[in-house]
């Protein structure tokens, strides 16, 4: 593909690019230190493929230079409405009076959408040009804070019957409760479970996002309860989830690495009721996970969400394991007697 000029929103990203991007889009006052560049790396992948692959084709989307998208983006975190912003792209780009294969509305909307995805990593919009499973988020007038708080902002319609204690966590949802970790860079998604038996978890990983979210368009409740959730998850002071999740990263490297770095929760702050954007998935996650029966011998060794329950039923196997020997030994210690009474040893001559 030939790209017009290092500008353009899908060319490759220089180092002097990276800082301003990055700086726009996060709306930060001073770009990320040298020292914790690589960070961004994951919601760099984000915005590629947010690029390459939302709008397209060129002709879907008006707005295709990078300068021109962070200032769109400035507009939108500045609280620019909806309508105020189509007004704005109207004035920016005039029609230049040719026939366009897509009407020129859909490009303006389609510009607003993509920038509004980059500065919240909410999937808002509908894509051109991909299939989507779910019913799409979207804003069609008004501010994006009331649009974006009205859809995380719901009434708990769940109890504070669960308990998010320490075993609770995304190593212990994957080897004990068969739970697939589909780690997304949708918020929206966050613990949303799907799948066969809702065995399909989404996680949001996108970890730094959060860190440098200082003044971005989600509110900052939200933001600070979406890190406590991965450190409910994934407890920084755990170190074998730790080491769980850097083999989970070889593998996948475009997994954002500050999802182990989001702190450790205090008892008091494991409580459900702490819980209000994301109370309800927790609690069904939770159950999800408590009816959750061990089937196999290393999952019955791990799972120790009831200790006594543990302990019974090891102390039941090493008892059948020592019936099972004594009974082996009795047995041969039997026909070696057996065979002696039939076939006396026979003392050998002088």
């Amino acid at each position: 593909m030939t790209y017009r000029d290092s500008n353009h929103l899908k060319s490759p990203i220089s180092s002097r690019d990276r800082t301003a991007l990055i700086k726009g889009l996060w709306n930060l006052q001073n770009a990320l230190p040298e020292n914790a560049r690589y960070e961004d790396g994951a919601y760099l992948d984000y915005y590629l493929n947010q690029c390459t692959y939302a709008p397209q084709h060129e002709e879907h989307i008006l707005v295709t230079s990078r300068s021109d998208m962070i200032e769109l983006a400035k507009e939108i975190m500045n609280g620019a409405s909806r309508d105020q912003l189509v007004r704005h792209l109207s004035l920016k780009y005039p029609e230049s009076g040719e026939e366009m294969e897509v009407d020129r509305d859909v490009q303006i909307n389609n510009s607003i959408d993509l920038a509004v995805r980059l500065v919240s990593m909410v999937d808002i919009g509908k894509p051109c040009c991909r299939y989507l499973s779910r019913q799409p988020l979207l804003w069609k007038h008004g501010s994006r804070q009331k649009f974006i708080n009205d859809h995380f902002d719901k009434p708990i319609e769940l109890g504070n019957n669960v308990k998010l204690g320490a075993f609770f966590n995304g190593r212990n949802l994957e080897r004990i409760g068969r739970f697939r970790i589909d780690w997304t860079s949708n918020l929206a998604d966050h613990l949303r479970c799907t799948g066969d038996g809702d065995k399909v978890v989404a996680i949001f990983h996108q970890a730094t996002f959060l860190k440098h979210q200082e003044s971005s368009i989600l509110p900052p409740e939200l933001v600070n309860e979406t890190r406590a959730t991965l450190a409910l998850l994934f407890p920084q002071s755990d170190r074998q989830t730790s080491e769980w999740f850097k083999k989970l990263r070889s593998k996948t490297p475009c997994l954002d690495g500050q999802v182990v770095q989001c702190g450790a929760l205090r008892p008091d702050d494991r409580r459900i009721e702490k819980f209000r954007f994301w109370h309800d998935r927790l609690v069904l996650l939770k159950e999800a996970f408590d009816e959750t029966k061990p089937s196999t011998i290393p999952q019955f060794w791990y799972d120790r969400r009831n200790g006594v329950q543990w302990h019974t039923f090891w102390v039941a196997i090493l008892v059948l394991i020592l019936t099972v020997v004594f009974g082996v030994v009795q047995s041969v210690e039997g026909a070696l007697q057996a065979y002696k009474a039939y076939y006396p040893t026979v003392a050998k001559a002088d």
